[in-house]
């Protein structure tokens, strides 16, 4: 059901048409006890008087709560309307490298912290780590 849920959020973004039935999935109980509880709380608040108002911000929020980052493709016209910190933005015209468009999309984490044996971690009352 989070598929279908997610898959009406993308058609509304995109083509401004499925709200109606997004609207009346989310009333639906049946519906809403399949979906994580923080993505409903999140599309959930903007749900009031018959109305769903979405927005990009909003999805943005909401697709975070399930682990997932809002990815808008655009091909060259202006994203402008769409200016969000959460949203991934990729130009399909522009001639980027498909490892380029990878490495955006599926940042490297940071590399982790090899601790040896001989080195320890304290807390300290400040809620920094300091290494010994």
């Amino acid at each position: 059901m989070l598929r279908f849920v997610v898959v009406l959020c993308l058609v509304y973004l995109n083509f401004g048409m499925g709200l109606d039935e997004l609207y009346d999935l989310l009333g639906r109980d049946y519906i809403t006890e399949q979906l994580p509880r923080e993505f409903y709380d999140a599309l959930k608040r903007r749900r009031r008087h018959k109305t769903l108002n979405i927005n990009v911000k909003l999805l943005a929020a909401a697709f975070q709560k399930i682990g997932n980052t809002l990815v808008i493709a655009s091909f060259g016209s202006d994203c402008s309307r769409f200016l969000c910190s959460d949203v991934i933005f990729v130009d399909m015209k522009a001639n980027h490298s498909r490892d380029y468009i990878l490495r955006k999309l599926i940042p490297k984490q940071p590399p982790v912290l090899q601790v040896s044996q001989a080195t320890s971690v304290e807390a300290a009352g400040d809620n920094s780590c300091h290494l010994s």
